[in-house]
């Protein structure tokens, strides 16, 4: 029965070729299959192909259905097969003369906020940062949110301010345009221009878009400009899949098209039966799901479950990173023994951040793995940076580099320039406090003083030494015997509107770990060791390893 009701579903689909159609397909109901098969029913019903646009997430899933029509009907008739930003920029070429010489490639972007982030004080990971900002100002833009009305996520508001301002001068000087404008400067054409809106209304009748429910609000303003008056726009999600929030992605978007499009009887199909995951794995998933609030009210069918395939889902919870990492770890090994290839097995996270831990015991345990993207241990993270900076201060090696990079971690609110090329020992960056004015009571430089001899007494000359146990480092370190680097983290995770627990951690991992290794040098050791072993890992990526993703990634394969 579950197949009859899936099969109809699909059926109606194919078959509603005119008007707004909203198809909501939970995950594994053949939506893909579907999106094409609707697309030659437009053609065999004599539908010009040239006017057909099937609008896709990704390019790789548009070379996908592109190569998949072609398998399934011979051959592409004209049929455009792109992503929106693609649409657009195809829009903005032919109406506004723009080359691909006029893109800010990724690259140029990266090294423009590199170059204003390296020796920004207040940065810890400059390339983590310019990431972040770049999500930020995707998210304000694509959402049409006013700067001055905008909260974000990478850092200060004031910081940000200034480094878009910033972005936004040195595009206009070398007129150049991104993503982001390729959407915005092709909405605000289509609506001020009507001319050219209805010459692409006419090029493109009949539209399909996919994974709606990761549309954000210019994307949509776009497809609903192109759709006009005749309104022969197919959408096709799962609100219950929006999993692009973070890149200003707004799953009540499509949750509004039924009312965005109330006068056109809009059509409403529902692709409810999953064939691909079985019938106990299913019901989790919707038990799970039901508790959004604002979603579609669906089914949930498995069409394996309705053959008596029930599947099995295994739920613990661990006190900390590294008992989680060892149960995952235990749990590989005893499938392995049992037959199950490597390949046949998967960990899934939450951030790429959070690959860190899985990829280092993978790599200490000698387990193959694939990762979707590059993965840096611990010991490339800011964290142990910071930590090494230290060791190496009380040490004497690169001294003055050294005491720049930690001088304000914690915040010891001291200016860098006075610290600058004078012998590091306690009298001389006591002295270098002469520039604290002597107010009344003389509380600054007394506070001032108080951090300078914390510091020297912890990590000053000779204070480290390389055969002294590594635990003694996270000693002094801590908040009561040491500097009070934790809260630090704590306050650089809420600068950034982070998860402290994530940097913590990180932090209690690389503290571990020095407790097994012994020594300060034999810690060093291991950290650069296992630095180049993860490295290297990731060159090599064992095709039938582990399988380690973000759930982002791994989202339809």
């Amino acid at each position: 029965m579950a197949t009859l009701k899936e099969n109809m579903a699909q059926e109606q689909a194919v078959h509603e070729i005119n008007g707004p159609v909203i198809i909501i397909s939970c995950p594994g109901s053949g939506k893909t299959t579907t999106l094409i098969r609707r697309i030659h029913e437009m053609v065999i019903n004599g539908i010009d192909p040239k006017t057909i646009l099937m609008v896709t997430f990704a390019t790789s899933a548009a070379d996908d259905m592109r190569a998949r029509y072609a398998s399934l009907y011979g051959s592409n008739p004209g049929i455009t097969f792109a992503t929106i930003h693609s649409v657009c920029f195809q829009i903005l070429r032919m109406e506004l003369n723009y080359t691909v010489d006029d893109i800010y490639r990724e690259r140029d972007q990266r090294e423009f906020f590199l170059n204003r982030l390296r020796n920004a004080p207040w940065v810890n990971d400059a390339w983590d940062m310019s990431t972040s900002l770049l999500t930020d100002m995707t998210v304000m833009r694509n959402n049409d949110i006013p700067l001055d009305e905008y909260t974000p996520k990478s850092c200060e508001k004031h910081y940000f301010t200034d480094l878009y301002r910033k972005y936004e001068e040195d595009k206009r000087e070398n007129g150049l345009l991104d993503f982001d404008d390729m959407l915005v400067i092709c909405r605000d054409l289509l609506r001020s221009d009507k001319e050219v809106l209805k010459r692409w209304q006419n090029i493109f009748r009949y539209i399909q878009c996919d994974e709606y429910q990761d549309t954000n609000k210019v994307q949509r303003d776009v497809l609903y400009l192109l759709a006009g008056e005749k309104a022969n726009l197919c959408v096709v999600g799962d609100d219950d899949q929006s999993i692009y929030r973070f890149r200003g992605a707004r799953s009540d978007i499509m949750m509004q098209f039924p009312e965005d499009f109330k006068d056109r009887d809009v059509k409403v199909i529902y692709m409810s039966t999953n064939y691909r995951s079985a019938q106990k794995v299913v019901d989790i998933a919707d038990v799970c799901i039901r508790r959004n609030t604002k979603r579609f009210e669906k089914e949930f069918i498995s069409d394996r479950g309705s053959s008596g395939e029930m599947g099995y889902v295994n739920y613990s919870s661990h006190k900390s990173r590294l008992l989680e990492m060892q149960e995952i770890v235990k749990t590989i090994r005893a499938r392995r023994e049992k037959g199950i290839p490597y390949k046949d097995m998967a960990i899934l996270f939450r951030t790429n951040k959070q690959a860190q831990a899985p990829v280092q015991m993978l790599s200490d345990e000698g387990i193959p793995f694939d990762s979707t993207e590059m993965v840096r241990s611990i010991y490339d993270g800011w964290i142990f940076a910071d930590i090494k900076a230290y060791i190496e201060l009380s040490m004497g090696t690169n001294t003055q580099r050294n005491l720049m990079k930690v001088l304000n971690r914690p915040e010891r609110f001291l200016k860098q320039a006075m610290f600058r090329d004078i012998p590091f020992d306690t009298q001389s960056m006591l002295d270098a406090l002469d520039y604290i004015p002597d107010e009344e009571g003389g509380w600054k430089k007394t506070a001032a003083e108080k951090t300078i001899l914390r510091l020297m007494n912890c990590f000053g000359p000779g204070k480290v030494r390389g055969d002294m146990p590594a635990s003694k480092i996270f000693e002094k370190l801590a908040k009561k015997t040491g500097v009070g680097y934790q809260d630090y983290i704590k306050k650089s995770a809420e600068f950034r509107n982070q998860d402290p627990q994530d940097l913590m951690e990180e932090y209690a991992a690389l503290e571990h770990e020095a407790g097994e290794c012994g020594t300060v040098d034999q810690w060093l050791r291991h950290a650069q060791a296992v630095s180049a072993r993860v490295r290297s890992d990731n060159q090599k990526r064992d095709e039938n390893g582990v399988k380690i993703a973000t759930m982002h990634k791994s989202k339809g394969m």
